[in-house]
């Protein structure tokens, strides 16, 4: 019997050990009752570092401001009609709060705003199963730009990870949509960044991302970084761009200046001028989906990036390079279909290409400074299979 009850002490230690410590659970809105907190601004006001706050099904007209680590969850329920009902954070009727970024010097008006999380926590910042819907206001006006190239543009999460301690961020089943801006390029999805001298982390994942007129996921760094300064695991997300505006060209993913190779896995992404984007660092870009975008992959100066199992199609250009660095990327079992141009080298030397399927397209190899790697992958129905560097 003593044995017994040791071991069921154990098990109960270790299952408490793999549990989240949250310091308190607070519930914003009225699935409970009474009513403590009717926004999730005034339930963060009052959290001290480890809470939870999980956030009932409805709408709330509010930008969001988290500057300490937090678990924010929001609850499903079903009505009475047996419709699953979710948490929904839309636009207040006048913005009053705006961030700038330190990587371009933009103003954005956020919906949800991460900031000066000084303090390591348990588990970082959590933030998971919400809908930030950037659609009209209460007055029924949609937010916009004040004129083309005029900020501050609409971003539905920014991530700012600057910090004096390293504080691991986790956006997870989130959707962001509607983050247009009567297309002249100000909205975004999710925008992450590090600016400081304090190695950071990210991981964005299980996201759905549509209707956005600039940028669905973006991972940069500021000028003020000391690298490495920020790494980015950004997989497993349905990115869409939905923007009705051609000049916009807007990305799906972008990742720039994030100094720690990270990861861009498994994701699917539908439409706009660019699918993945990555400039300055390398990264790994493997088992994406990319389809009806300009352009499936473009990368530039980021040296040794490895492509590898990606699925390509329906696009302009497969893949675009703009790089010299030695070594440079390498592109490996990629797969193309109906594509205009498969690799477009831009005269980029020292890339590797092997074990690829491309087939139906107008050029495979463009500007490409030697000769072709037509032995090492599998090409069918290419119309000219290389055109030379000038």
């Amino acid at each position: 019997m003593e044995r017994r009850i040791i071991w069921m002490l154990f098990a109960v230690a270790i299952l408490g050990a793999a549990s989240p410590a949250y310091a308190t659970v607070r519930t914003v809105g009225t699935c409970v009752s009474p009513v403590v907190y009717p926004t999730i601004s005034s339930a963060i006001s009052v959290s001290a570092a480890n809470d939870r706050i999980n956030v009932c099904p409805g709408t709330y007209p509010e930008q969001v401001v988290i500057n300490k680590p937090l678990f924010l969850a929001g609850m499903e329920a079903f009505t009475a009609t047996g419709v699953l009902d979710r948490a929904v954070i839309t636009l207040p009727s006048t913005f009053t709060t705006t961030v700038k970024s330190q990587y371009n010097n933009q103003m954005f008006a956020p919906q949800i705003l991460v900031q000066n999380v000084n303090t390591a926590g348990h588990f970082g910042v959590v933030i998971t199963n919400l809908t930030v819907d950037g659609s009209a206001d209460p007055a029924g006006q949609p937010y916009y730009c004040q004129g083309i190239g005029v900020t501050p543009g609409l971003v539905g999460i920014f991530y700012d990870a600057t910090s004096s301690v390293s504080v691991q961020g986790n956006i997870g089943d989130v959707t962001t949509r509607n983050q247009l801006t009567q297309n002249i390029a100000c909205g975004y999805g999710i925008w992450v960044e590090n600016d400081g001298p304090v190695n950071q982390s990210v991981i964005i994942q299980h996201n759905s991302i549509h209707d956005f007129d600039l940028g669905g996921i973006t991972a940069v760094t500021g000028p003020g970084g000391a690298p490495p300064a920020l790494t980015a695991t950004i997989r497993s997300n349905d990115v869409h761009s939905g923007s009705a505006c051609p000049a916009c060209l807007p990305y799906g993913i972008d990742t720039e200046d994030t100094e720690t190779p990270g990861t861009i896995e498994s994701n699917i992404i539908t439409g706009g001028g660019y699918g993945i984007m990555n400039g300055s660092s390398p990264i790994s870009i493997i088992n994406n989906t990319v389809a009806g975008a300009g352009t499936g992959i473009y990368l530039f100066f980021d040296g040794a990036s490895t492509l590898a199992s990606n699925y390509l199609a329906d696009v302009g250009t497969a893949f675009d390079l703009y790089d010299s660095s030695n070594p440079g990327p390498t592109i490996k079992s990629n797969t193309t279909k109906n594509t205009q141009t498969v690799i477009e080298y831009n005269c980029s030397p020292n890339v590797t290409v092997t074990s690829n399927t491309f087939s139906d397209a107008a050029f495979g190899f463009f500007g490409i400074p030697g000769t072709a790697p037509t032995t090492s992958n599998s090409l069918f129905n290419i119309d000219t299979i290389t055109s030379s560097c000038i």
